[in-house]
């Protein structure tokens, strides 16, 4: 028993604080999108036609049911 060795206790890290921009900074750029996330908005705006079929589908979809 004399022998063990106690672990230190665990302290909680601080939060981070929160993110100031400074005034002669740039916004941050936009992520760029996806190949995939053009094609569907090319698709939809574009080529889609919303028929009676297509638009409840669609709007179920994009509400996520």
């Amino acid at each position: 028993m004399l022998n063990e060795q106690v672990p230190p206790p665990v302290t909680p890290r601080p939060s981070k604080p929160a993110r100031t921009r400074n005034p002669g900074q740039d916004p941050p750029m936009p992520p760029t999108a996806s190949p995939t996330y053009e094609r569907l908005r090319h698709y939809i705006s574009e080529r889609m036609r919303m028929s009676h079929i297509y638009q409840p589908l669609m709007l179920m979809e994009l509400l996520g049911h």
